[in-house]
Protein backbone atom coordinates (compact mmCIF):
# COMPACT_ATOMS: atom_id res chain seq x y z
CA UNK A 1 0.00 0.00 0.00
CA UNK A 2 1.44 3.35 -0.52
CA UNK A 3 2.60 4.78 2.20
CA UNK A 4 3.96 2.04 4.13
CA UNK A 5 7.15 1.41 4.59
CA UNK A 6 8.53 -1.65 4.09
CA UNK A 7 11.79 -3.98 4.84
CA UNK A 8 14.34 -3.91 2.03
CA UNK A 9 15.22 -7.21 0.65
CA UNK A 10 18.45 -8.45 1.63
CA UNK A 11 20.99 -8.62 -1.22
CA UNK A 12 21.73 -11.72 -2.51
CA UNK A 13 25.19 -12.50 -4.11
CA UNK A 14 24.27 -16.01 -5.88
CA UNK A 15 21.53 -13.81 -8.09
CA UNK A 16 24.83 -11.30 -8.77
CA UNK A 17 27.11 -14.72 -9.61
CA UNK A 18 24.65 -16.20 -11.95
CA UNK A 19 24.57 -12.75 -13.76
CA UNK A 20 28.64 -12.55 -13.82
CA UNK A 21 28.88 -16.16 -14.72
CA UNK A 22 26.66 -15.93 -17.40
CA UNK A 23 28.23 -12.42 -19.13
CA UNK A 24 31.32 -14.35 -18.44
CA UNK A 25 30.30 -17.80 -20.31
CA UNK A 26 28.30 -15.87 -23.01
CA UNK A 27 31.72 -13.36 -24.07
CA UNK A 28 33.86 -16.73 -23.80
CA UNK A 29 31.86 -18.35 -26.19
CA UNK A 30 31.79 -15.83 -28.84
CA UNK A 31 35.66 -15.34 -28.29
CA UNK A 32 36.50 -18.94 -29.17
CA UNK A 33 33.51 -19.09 -32.00
CA UNK A 34 35.08 -16.77 -33.44
CA UNK A 35 38.69 -18.15 -33.28
CA UNK A 36 36.43 -21.62 -35.24
CA UNK A 37 37.80 -23.37 -32.12
CA UNK A 38 34.34 -24.43 -30.49
CA UNK A 39 34.11 -27.79 -32.67
CA UNK A 40 37.55 -28.41 -32.45
CA UNK A 41 37.28 -31.71 -30.67
CA UNK A 42 36.43 -34.24 -32.75
CA UNK A 43 33.81 -36.06 -30.46
CA UNK A 44 31.94 -32.58 -30.56
CA UNK A 45 30.65 -33.68 -33.88
CA UNK A 46 30.18 -37.13 -32.34
CA UNK A 47 27.86 -35.34 -29.26
CA UNK A 48 26.17 -33.12 -31.99
CA UNK A 49 25.36 -35.96 -34.29
CA UNK A 50 23.90 -38.26 -31.37
CA UNK A 51 21.68 -35.20 -30.54
CA UNK A 52 20.55 -34.66 -33.81
CA UNK A 53 20.12 -38.31 -35.07
CA UNK A 54 17.27 -38.72 -32.52
CA UNK A 55 15.03 -36.36 -34.44
CA UNK A 56 16.42 -35.58 -37.73
CA UNK A 57 17.98 -38.30 -40.30
CA UNK A 58 17.15 -41.34 -41.74
CA UNK A 59 15.96 -43.35 -39.08
CA UNK A 60 14.99 -41.38 -35.87
CA UNK A 61 14.00 -42.33 -32.43
CA UNK A 62 15.85 -42.88 -29.07
CA UNK A 63 17.40 -45.80 -30.26
CA UNK A 64 20.06 -43.11 -32.09
CA UNK A 65 21.46 -42.70 -28.63
CA UNK A 66 23.44 -46.13 -29.22
CA UNK A 67 25.10 -47.94 -26.39
CA UNK A 68 28.79 -46.21 -25.88
CA UNK A 69 27.96 -42.54 -24.86
CA UNK A 70 25.92 -42.02 -22.17
CA UNK A 71 22.88 -40.69 -23.23
CA UNK A 72 22.34 -37.62 -20.64
CA UNK A 73 23.77 -34.81 -22.74
CA UNK A 74 22.15 -36.32 -26.05
CA UNK A 75 18.41 -36.37 -24.23
CA UNK A 76 19.11 -32.54 -23.43
CA UNK A 77 20.17 -31.88 -26.56
CA UNK A 78 16.70 -32.61 -28.07
CA UNK A 79 15.04 -29.76 -27.84
CA UNK A 80 17.71 -27.52 -29.09
CA UNK A 81 19.62 -30.02 -32.02
CA UNK A 82 16.02 -29.67 -34.13
CA UNK A 83 17.43 -26.46 -35.11
CA UNK A 84 19.65 -26.68 -38.48
CA UNK A 85 21.12 -23.17 -36.49
CA UNK A 86 21.91 -24.06 -33.59
CA UNK A 87 23.10 -27.49 -35.15
CA UNK A 88 25.67 -26.54 -37.53
CA UNK A 89 27.01 -23.77 -35.10
CA UNK A 90 27.19 -26.48 -32.19
CA UNK A 91 25.05 -23.76 -30.00
CA UNK A 92 23.16 -27.03 -29.32
CA UNK A 93 25.42 -28.79 -27.35
CA UNK A 94 27.60 -25.24 -26.11
CA UNK A 95 24.44 -23.79 -24.45
CA UNK A 96 24.11 -27.21 -22.19
CA UNK A 97 28.08 -26.77 -21.06
CA UNK A 98 27.40 -22.92 -21.03
CA UNK A 99 24.99 -23.42 -18.56
CA UNK A 100 26.94 -26.17 -16.75
CA UNK A 101 29.39 -23.83 -15.80
CA UNK A 102 27.20 -21.31 -14.60
CA UNK A 103 25.84 -23.78 -12.29
CA UNK A 104 29.75 -24.79 -11.68
CA UNK A 105 30.05 -21.72 -10.58
CA UNK A 106 27.34 -21.30 -8.12
CA UNK A 107 28.41 -24.80 -6.44
CA UNK A 108 31.43 -23.83 -5.88
CA UNK A 109 30.29 -20.32 -3.78
CA UNK A 110 27.51 -22.33 -1.99
CA UNK A 111 30.16 -25.25 -0.79
CA UNK A 112 32.50 -23.03 0.27
CA UNK A 113 30.17 -20.55 1.49
CA UNK A 114 28.71 -23.54 3.47
CA UNK A 115 32.55 -24.78 5.10
CA UNK A 116 33.36 -21.16 5.71
CA UNK A 117 30.27 -19.03 6.07
CA UNK A 118 32.52 -16.55 4.59
CA UNK A 119 31.62 -14.44 1.19
CA UNK A 120 34.84 -13.53 0.46
CA UNK A 121 36.42 -17.24 0.43
CA UNK A 122 33.40 -18.22 -1.54
CA UNK A 123 33.71 -15.58 -4.46
CA UNK A 124 37.40 -16.86 -4.26
CA UNK A 125 36.53 -20.18 -4.67
CA UNK A 126 34.02 -18.96 -7.63
CA UNK A 127 36.47 -17.04 -9.26
CA UNK A 128 39.22 -19.47 -9.36
CA UNK A 129 37.02 -21.86 -11.11
CA UNK A 130 35.31 -19.42 -13.06
CA UNK A 131 38.42 -17.49 -14.67
CA UNK A 132 40.15 -20.44 -15.38
CA UNK A 133 41.30 -20.06 -19.08
CA UNK A 134 40.92 -23.81 -19.92
CA UNK A 135 37.36 -23.84 -18.56
CA UNK A 136 36.60 -21.01 -20.11
CA UNK A 137 37.23 -22.68 -23.21
CA UNK A 138 35.68 -26.05 -22.45
CA UNK A 139 32.40 -24.73 -21.27
CA UNK A 140 32.05 -23.11 -25.32
CA UNK A 141 32.14 -26.38 -26.77
CA UNK A 142 29.42 -29.21 -26.88
CA UNK A 143 31.92 -31.67 -24.52
CA UNK A 144 29.97 -33.79 -21.63
CA UNK A 145 33.11 -32.70 -18.96
CA UNK A 146 31.30 -29.68 -17.78
CA UNK A 147 27.56 -31.21 -17.66
CA UNK A 148 29.23 -34.09 -15.39
CA UNK A 149 30.96 -31.07 -13.38
CA UNK A 150 28.23 -29.26 -12.00
CA UNK A 151 26.05 -32.67 -11.60
CA UNK A 152 29.23 -33.76 -9.06
CA UNK A 153 29.20 -30.36 -7.67
CA UNK A 154 25.71 -30.33 -7.07
CA UNK A 155 25.47 -33.87 -5.34
CA UNK A 156 28.70 -32.67 -2.93
CA UNK A 157 26.81 -29.44 -1.76
CA UNK A 158 23.54 -31.37 -1.50
CA UNK A 159 25.35 -33.63 0.98
CA UNK A 160 27.43 -31.15 2.73
CA UNK A 161 23.91 -29.15 2.98
CA UNK A 162 22.28 -32.63 4.25
CA UNK A 163 25.03 -33.51 6.79
CA UNK A 164 24.79 -29.49 8.41
CA UNK A 165 20.87 -29.63 8.75
CA UNK A 166 20.17 -33.47 8.58
CA UNK A 167 17.31 -32.61 6.19
CA UNK A 168 16.24 -35.54 4.30
CA UNK A 169 15.53 -33.45 1.01
CA UNK A 170 19.05 -32.70 0.81
CA UNK A 171 20.11 -36.49 0.93
CA UNK A 172 17.48 -37.27 -1.99
CA UNK A 173 18.53 -34.08 -4.26
CA UNK A 174 21.90 -35.64 -4.10
CA UNK A 175 21.17 -38.82 -5.11
CA UNK A 176 19.46 -37.07 -7.98
CA UNK A 177 22.21 -35.12 -8.96
CA UNK A 178 24.45 -38.63 -8.88
CA UNK A 179 21.92 -40.15 -11.30
CA UNK A 180 22.18 -37.72 -13.27
CA UNK A 181 25.87 -37.13 -13.32
CA UNK A 182 26.03 -41.16 -13.66
CA UNK A 183 24.47 -41.10 -17.07
CA UNK A 184 26.96 -38.39 -18.71
CA UNK A 185 30.80 -39.47 -18.49
CA UNK A 186 31.89 -42.99 -16.84
CA UNK A 187 34.04 -41.04 -14.48
CA UNK A 188 30.50 -40.51 -12.97
CA UNK A 189 30.23 -44.22 -12.05
CA UNK A 190 33.62 -44.52 -10.12
CA UNK A 191 31.92 -40.93 -8.60
CA UNK A 192 28.50 -42.55 -7.91
CA UNK A 193 30.29 -45.76 -5.83
CA UNK A 194 32.59 -42.79 -4.01
CA UNK A 195 29.52 -40.52 -3.04
CA UNK A 196 27.70 -44.03 -1.52
CA UNK A 197 31.15 -43.66 0.76
CA UNK A 198 30.26 -40.75 1.88
CA UNK A 199 26.92 -41.66 3.15
CA UNK A 200 27.80 -44.39 4.60
CA UNK A 201 30.43 -42.89 6.27
CA UNK A 202 27.70 -39.82 7.76
CA UNK A 203 25.72 -42.62 8.68
CA UNK A 204 28.17 -44.40 10.21
CA UNK A 205 29.88 -40.82 11.94
CA UNK A 206 26.74 -39.62 13.29
CA UNK A 207 26.10 -43.29 14.74
CA UNK A 208 22.80 -44.35 13.27
CA UNK A 209 22.15 -48.30 13.17
CA UNK A 210 22.81 -50.33 10.35
CA UNK A 211 21.29 -53.18 11.69
CA UNK A 212 19.82 -53.42 14.81
CA UNK A 213 17.85 -50.36 16.69
CA UNK A 214 15.45 -48.22 14.32
CA UNK A 215 18.72 -49.00 11.66
CA UNK A 216 18.30 -45.61 10.24
CA UNK A 217 21.18 -45.75 8.61
CA UNK A 218 20.57 -48.69 6.74
CA UNK A 219 17.42 -46.54 5.12
CA UNK A 220 19.71 -43.37 4.67
CA UNK A 221 21.89 -45.12 2.65
CA UNK A 222 19.21 -47.43 0.77
CA UNK A 223 17.00 -44.46 -0.09
CA UNK A 224 20.51 -43.07 -1.44
CA UNK A 225 21.08 -45.97 -3.12
CA UNK A 226 18.08 -46.85 -4.75
CA UNK A 227 17.94 -43.00 -6.74
CA UNK A 228 21.78 -42.97 -7.17
CA UNK A 229 22.25 -46.22 -8.68
CA UNK A 230 19.25 -46.10 -11.51
CA UNK A 231 21.21 -44.54 -13.95
CA UNK A 232 24.08 -47.09 -14.39
CA UNK A 233 21.20 -50.38 -13.88
CA UNK A 234 19.16 -48.38 -16.26
CA UNK A 235 22.23 -48.49 -19.11
CA UNK A 236 23.31 -52.10 -18.24
CA UNK A 237 19.40 -52.57 -18.89
CA UNK A 238 19.72 -50.74 -22.10
CA UNK A 239 22.50 -52.25 -23.52
CA UNK A 240 20.86 -55.56 -23.18
CA UNK A 241 17.74 -54.84 -24.67
CA UNK A 242 19.19 -53.11 -27.50
CA UNK A 243 22.60 -55.03 -28.13
CA UNK A 244 21.42 -58.07 -25.87
CA UNK A 245 25.00 -57.75 -23.96
CA UNK A 246 24.64 -55.41 -20.50
CA UNK A 247 28.09 -54.79 -20.88
CA UNK A 248 27.94 -53.82 -24.56
CA UNK A 249 29.27 -50.05 -23.41
CA UNK A 250 32.60 -51.71 -22.11
CA UNK A 251 33.38 -54.38 -24.96
CA UNK A 252 31.35 -54.03 -27.21
CA UNK A 253 31.98 -52.20 -30.82
CA UNK A 254 33.69 -49.19 -30.96
CA UNK A 255 33.89 -48.64 -26.88
CA UNK A 256 36.98 -46.92 -25.17
CA UNK A 257 38.26 -50.59 -24.84
CA UNK A 258 38.28 -51.88 -28.28
CA UNK A 259 39.73 -48.20 -29.53
CA UNK A 260 42.27 -48.30 -27.38
CA UNK A 261 43.46 -52.22 -28.89
CA UNK A 262 46.95 -51.55 -30.38
CA UNK A 263 47.49 -48.58 -29.19
CA UNK A 264 50.25 -48.54 -25.92
CA UNK A 265 51.43 -45.07 -24.78
CA UNK A 266 54.22 -45.11 -22.76
CA UNK A 267 52.27 -44.55 -19.58
CA UNK A 268 50.77 -48.11 -19.95
CA UNK A 269 52.16 -49.91 -16.82
CA UNK A 270 54.48 -47.30 -15.83
CA UNK A 271 53.03 -45.55 -12.92
CA UNK A 272 55.43 -43.28 -11.77
CA UNK A 273 55.51 -41.34 -15.60
CA UNK A 274 51.29 -41.93 -15.51
CA UNK A 275 51.64 -39.71 -12.55
CA UNK A 276 53.86 -37.07 -13.73
CA UNK A 277 52.29 -36.97 -17.16
CA UNK A 278 49.13 -35.78 -14.70
CA UNK A 279 51.47 -33.51 -12.54
CA UNK A 280 52.36 -32.00 -15.83
CA UNK A 281 48.63 -31.73 -17.12
CA UNK A 282 47.90 -30.22 -13.90
CA UNK A 283 50.94 -27.27 -13.49
CA UNK A 284 49.83 -26.52 -17.65
CA UNK A 285 45.60 -26.45 -16.54
CA UNK A 286 45.66 -25.40 -13.23
CA UNK A 287 49.23 -23.27 -12.98
CA UNK A 288 51.61 -23.73 -9.68
CA UNK A 289 49.93 -20.82 -7.89
CA UNK A 290 46.76 -22.31 -7.56
CA UNK A 291 48.26 -25.98 -7.16
CA UNK A 292 50.13 -24.34 -4.07
CA UNK A 293 47.41 -22.70 -2.44
CA UNK A 294 44.93 -25.26 -3.03
CA UNK A 295 47.31 -27.80 -1.45
CA UNK A 296 47.89 -25.69 1.90
CA UNK A 297 43.69 -25.08 1.75
CA UNK A 298 43.52 -29.26 1.55
CA UNK A 299 45.98 -29.81 4.65
CA UNK A 300 43.63 -26.75 6.77
CA UNK A 301 40.39 -28.41 5.22
CA UNK A 302 41.59 -31.50 6.89
CA UNK A 303 43.40 -30.56 9.89
CA UNK A 304 39.83 -28.21 11.07
CA UNK A 305 37.38 -30.21 10.16
CA UNK A 306 38.95 -33.49 11.69
CA UNK A 307 37.14 -35.89 9.74
CA UNK A 308 34.21 -34.13 9.02
CA UNK A 309 31.61 -35.33 6.66
CA UNK A 310 31.47 -32.19 4.62
CA UNK A 311 35.26 -32.14 4.74
CA UNK A 312 35.15 -35.71 3.58
CA UNK A 313 32.88 -35.00 0.63
CA UNK A 314 35.02 -32.19 -0.55
CA UNK A 315 38.14 -34.42 -0.17
CA UNK A 316 36.16 -36.73 -2.51
CA UNK A 317 36.42 -34.67 -4.92
CA UNK A 318 40.79 -35.84 -5.62
CA UNK A 319 39.16 -39.01 -6.39
CA UNK A 320 38.37 -38.25 -10.26
CA UNK A 321 42.18 -37.52 -10.41
CA UNK A 322 43.03 -40.57 -8.89
CA UNK A 323 41.12 -42.41 -11.25
CA UNK A 324 42.80 -40.09 -14.55
CA UNK A 325 46.11 -41.84 -13.23
CA UNK A 326 44.78 -45.25 -13.04
CA UNK A 327 43.43 -44.50 -16.89
CA UNK A 328 47.20 -43.42 -17.96
CA UNK A 329 48.30 -46.78 -16.51
CA UNK A 330 46.24 -49.11 -17.72
CA UNK A 331 45.64 -47.59 -21.22
CA UNK A 332 41.91 -46.98 -20.69
CA UNK A 333 41.87 -42.98 -20.07
CA UNK A 334 44.62 -41.40 -22.26
CA UNK A 335 46.03 -38.10 -22.25
CA UNK A 336 49.07 -37.29 -24.50
CA UNK A 337 51.76 -34.50 -23.74
CA UNK A 338 54.09 -33.25 -25.99
CA UNK A 339 56.93 -33.93 -23.28
CA UNK A 340 56.18 -37.67 -22.93
CA UNK A 341 54.33 -38.85 -26.28
CA UNK A 342 55.31 -36.23 -28.87
CA UNK A 343 51.54 -34.46 -29.36
CA UNK A 344 48.92 -32.87 -27.45
CA UNK A 345 45.60 -35.39 -26.17
CA UNK A 346 42.69 -34.83 -24.12
CA UNK A 347 44.22 -32.15 -22.10
CA UNK A 348 40.71 -31.38 -20.78
CA UNK A 349 40.93 -34.79 -18.40
CA UNK A 350 43.63 -32.94 -15.70
CA UNK A 351 40.97 -30.04 -15.14
CA UNK A 352 38.75 -32.60 -13.12
CA UNK A 353 40.96 -30.96 -10.23
CA UNK A 354 39.69 -27.61 -10.21
CA UNK A 355 36.85 -29.05 -8.68
CA UNK A 356 38.38 -29.70 -5.31
CA UNK A 357 41.49 -26.95 -5.83
CA UNK A 358 38.71 -24.30 -6.34
CA UNK A 359 36.81 -24.98 -3.42
CA UNK A 360 40.26 -25.55 -1.19
CA UNK A 361 41.50 -22.12 -2.83
CA UNK A 362 38.49 -20.47 -1.50
CA UNK A 363 38.49 -22.42 2.35
CA UNK A 364 41.61 -21.03 2.44
CA UNK A 365 40.19 -17.10 2.43
CA UNK A 366 37.50 -17.90 4.42
CA UNK A 367 39.06 -19.27 7.19
CA UNK A 368 41.11 -16.23 8.00
CA UNK A 369 40.89 -14.12 10.53
CA UNK A 370 38.40 -11.28 9.98
CA UNK A 371 40.81 -8.80 12.15
CA UNK A 372 42.04 -5.96 10.24
CA UNK A 373 39.92 -6.81 7.12
CA UNK A 374 42.38 -9.87 6.57
CA UNK A 375 39.37 -12.07 4.17
CA UNK A 376 38.76 -8.58 2.03
CA UNK A 377 42.34 -7.57 1.23
CA UNK A 378 42.86 -11.44 0.57
CA UNK A 379 40.24 -11.98 -1.39
CA UNK A 380 40.18 -9.12 -3.54
CA UNK A 381 43.98 -9.38 -4.13
CA UNK A 382 43.10 -13.31 -5.37
CA UNK A 383 40.14 -12.52 -7.24
CA UNK A 384 41.96 -9.92 -8.99
CA UNK A 385 45.25 -11.83 -9.21
CA UNK A 386 42.99 -15.10 -10.90
CA UNK A 387 41.07 -12.08 -13.22
CA UNK A 388 44.54 -10.76 -14.67
CA UNK A 389 46.43 -13.87 -15.19
CA UNK A 390 42.86 -15.07 -17.80
CA UNK A 391 43.11 -11.40 -19.13
CA UNK A 392 46.50 -11.79 -19.59
CA UNK A 393 46.20 -15.20 -21.39
CA UNK A 394 43.40 -14.23 -23.30
CA UNK A 395 45.23 -10.89 -24.50
CA UNK A 396 48.46 -12.29 -25.35
CA UNK A 397 48.15 -15.91 -27.11
CA UNK A 398 44.90 -17.97 -26.36
CA UNK A 399 45.50 -20.08 -28.56
CA UNK A 400 48.77 -21.77 -27.92
CA UNK A 401 48.48 -20.39 -24.15
CA UNK A 402 45.11 -22.13 -23.49
CA UNK A 403 45.99 -26.21 -23.93
CA UNK A 404 42.69 -27.24 -24.43
CA UNK A 405 42.11 -24.71 -27.31
CA UNK A 406 45.19 -25.38 -28.81
CA UNK A 407 44.65 -29.06 -29.40
CA UNK A 408 41.47 -28.25 -31.23
CA UNK A 409 43.02 -26.26 -33.43
CA UNK A 410 45.28 -29.13 -33.98
CA UNK A 411 42.75 -31.37 -34.62
CA UNK A 412 40.59 -29.04 -36.95
CA UNK A 413 43.79 -29.47 -39.43
CA UNK A 414 43.94 -33.28 -39.05
CA UNK A 415 40.35 -33.62 -40.01
CA UNK A 416 40.33 -31.01 -43.07
CA UNK A 417 40.21 -33.53 -45.42
CA UNK A 418 37.12 -34.96 -43.63
CA UNK A 419 35.65 -31.17 -43.56
CA UNK A 420 36.42 -30.57 -47.42
CA UNK A 421 34.88 -34.34 -48.31
CA UNK A 422 31.66 -33.17 -46.35
CA UNK A 423 31.48 -29.94 -47.41
CA UNK A 424 31.92 -31.42 -51.65
CA UNK A 425 28.85 -33.78 -50.73
CA UNK A 426 27.00 -31.52 -49.66
CA UNK A 427 27.30 -29.30 -52.48
CA UNK A 428 26.98 -31.52 -55.00
CA UNK A 429 25.43 -34.69 -54.39
CA UNK A 430 21.82 -35.68 -53.23
CA UNK A 431 19.91 -38.82 -52.14
CA UNK A 432 21.21 -41.07 -48.99
CA UNK A 433 24.85 -41.57 -48.16
CA UNK A 434 26.44 -44.79 -47.20
CA UNK A 435 29.49 -43.61 -44.92
CA UNK A 436 30.68 -44.99 -41.84
CA UNK A 437 30.47 -42.54 -38.99
CA UNK A 438 33.13 -43.91 -36.86
CA UNK A 439 36.14 -41.85 -37.38
CA UNK A 440 34.56 -40.13 -40.15
CA UNK A 441 32.74 -37.76 -37.53
CA UNK A 442 33.70 -34.46 -39.07
CA UNK A 443 32.53 -36.13 -42.39
CA UNK A 444 29.24 -37.10 -41.40
CA UNK A 445 28.46 -33.40 -39.92
CA UNK A 446 27.25 -31.33 -42.50
CA UNK A 447 25.78 -34.12 -44.40
CA UNK A 448 24.17 -36.04 -41.45
CA UNK A 449 20.59 -36.32 -42.02
CA UNK A 450 21.30 -37.78 -45.42
CA UNK A 451 23.41 -40.45 -43.87
CA UNK A 452 23.30 -44.54 -43.65
CA UNK A 453 25.89 -45.55 -41.01
CA UNK A 454 26.70 -48.50 -38.27
CA UNK A 455 23.27 -47.56 -36.47
CA UNK A 456 20.93 -47.14 -39.45
CA UNK A 457 18.68 -50.41 -39.38
CA UNK A 458 19.33 -50.43 -43.36
CA UNK A 459 23.69 -50.57 -43.09
CA UNK A 460 24.24 -54.34 -43.29
CA UNK A 461 22.20 -54.33 -46.60
CA UNK A 462 23.18 -51.41 -47.70
CA UNK A 463 26.92 -52.66 -47.37
CA UNK A 464 26.08 -55.57 -49.27
CA UNK A 465 23.98 -54.00 -51.81
CA UNK A 466 23.89 -50.00 -52.02
CA UNK A 467 21.98 -49.72 -55.44
CA UNK A 468 18.87 -52.15 -54.08
CA UNK A 469 18.87 -49.96 -50.68
CA UNK A 470 18.17 -46.79 -52.48
CA UNK A 471 22.15 -45.44 -51.58
CA UNK A 472 22.91 -42.65 -54.30
CA UNK A 473 26.24 -41.92 -53.03
CA UNK A 474 29.28 -43.89 -51.44
CA UNK A 475 32.16 -42.81 -49.11
CA UNK A 476 35.17 -44.73 -48.70
CA UNK A 477 38.04 -44.07 -46.35
CA UNK A 478 41.27 -45.46 -46.50
CA UNK A 479 43.90 -43.70 -45.10
CA UNK A 480 47.36 -44.52 -42.57
CA UNK A 481 44.66 -45.97 -40.34
CA UNK A 482 43.52 -48.37 -42.65
CA UNK A 483 40.23 -49.02 -44.12
CA UNK A 484 36.81 -48.15 -42.99
CA UNK A 485 33.80 -50.46 -42.93
CA UNK A 486 32.34 -49.29 -46.37
CA UNK A 487 35.84 -49.56 -48.46
CA UNK A 488 36.43 -53.12 -46.78
CA UNK A 489 33.17 -54.16 -47.90
CA UNK A 490 32.62 -52.15 -51.04
CA UNK A 491 36.04 -51.65 -53.00
CA UNK A 492 36.03 -54.03 -56.18
CA UNK A 493 33.09 -55.25 -55.16
CA UNK A 494 30.70 -56.19 -58.09
CA UNK A 495 27.98 -54.21 -55.71
CA UNK A 496 29.68 -50.74 -57.42
CA UNK A 497 28.65 -51.80 -61.51
CA UNK A 498 27.00 -49.02 -62.10
CA UNK A 499 28.27 -46.16 -59.61
CA UNK A 500 31.27 -43.54 -60.76
CA UNK A 501 33.86 -42.40 -58.71
CA UNK A 502 33.56 -38.54 -58.35
CA UNK A 503 35.79 -37.74 -55.80
CA UNK A 504 39.63 -39.01 -55.17
CA UNK A 505 41.01 -36.52 -52.76
CA UNK A 506 42.58 -38.26 -49.95
CA UNK A 507 41.71 -40.12 -47.24
CA UNK A 508 38.48 -40.81 -49.33
CA UNK A 509 37.23 -42.48 -52.71
CA UNK A 510 33.74 -41.16 -52.99
CA UNK A 511 30.91 -43.31 -55.86
CA UNK A 512 27.70 -41.67 -57.16
CA UNK A 513 25.03 -43.80 -58.46
CA UNK A 514 24.68 -43.44 -62.09
CA UNK A 515 21.28 -42.06 -63.23
CA UNK A 516 21.58 -39.56 -59.84
CA UNK A 517 24.33 -37.46 -61.18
Amino acid sequence: MMGRHTAAQPFNPRLLLVFIATAVSVVAFIFFYRQGSTLGYKDTFSHLEIGRRIVVGQATGLGQLGGIWLPLQHILMIPLVWSSTLYYTGLAGSLISMGAYVICVVAVFGIVRMLTRSHWGAWTGAAVFGLNPEILYLQSTPMGEMLMYALLLLAVLCLIAWAQTDQYRYLLLGAVSTLAMSLVRYEGWVMTIVLLGVVFYACARNGYRFFRGDQKGQGLLLAFSYIALLGIIGWMLWNYLIFDDPLNWLRGQYSSREQMIGISPIQTGDLPLSIKTYALGLRYTLTIPVLLLSAIGLVFLTAREKGSVQSVAVLSLLVPGLFLVYGLYSNSQPMFLPEFNGELYNIRFSLVALLPCSVACGYLVGILPRRYLLRQIVGTLGIAAVATYSLFVFVSDPTNMILGNREAHNSIEAQEGQQLASEWIDRNTTGRVLIESFENERAVFDIQSRVVYEGSPDWEAALEDPTSNNISVIVMRTDSHGTDRVSSSLSGSPALDGWTKVYDTQPYEIYEREGSL
